[in-house]
């Protein structure tokens, strides 16, 4: 690669970890690693080991929803229905129009938390990058 000098370096395995988490997926591997390099500037690693992997996987797991597992069942298979092939509860509203509703309420939640902690991430970056410009400028003079 042009311009890498060996920084950072990954561990074989950390390699497997992201593996793990993410099952090879090309897309699943880039937005990862994208999150997994950024914790590694935040922290100022310059070697990326297993455990680095796993704290970040952790930290990705702690920010998705946590989803009623029934009503997800309820909402997939009310997808694959045709709307007349609903069943109806008393009321009029379908149970699996509440599950679907209920996923996209989680989701939509989990969304927002997860702007939220990306907004104070690149915030702090930010900061370090204009420290780093300004303790540069200082070194030129």
């Amino acid at each position: 690669m042009v311009g890498w000098t060996g920084a950072p370096s990954f561990t074989e395995d950390a390699y497997q970890e992201v593996y793990n988490f993410t099952g090879g997926v090309p897309r699943k591997v880039n937005t990862f690693c994208d999150r997994l390099l950024l914790f590694g500037y935040l922290e100022e690693l310059k070697d990326f080991t297993a455990e680095t992997v796993k704290a970040v996987v952790e930290e990705v797991k702690r920010e998705q929803p946590q989803i009623d597992k029934s009503k997800v069942a309820n909402a997939q298979t009310a997808a694959m229905l045709a709307p007349s092939s609903a069943a109806y509860i008393e009321g009029g509203v379908s149970a699996d129009l509440e599950g679907r509703l209920q996923l996209l309420e989680s989701n939509m939640a989990a969304l927002k938390k997860t702007v939220k902690k990306e907004k104070a991430l690149l915030r702090k970056a930010i900061l370090i990058n204009l420290e780093m410009a300004a303790d540069d400028e200082e070194d030129d003079d």
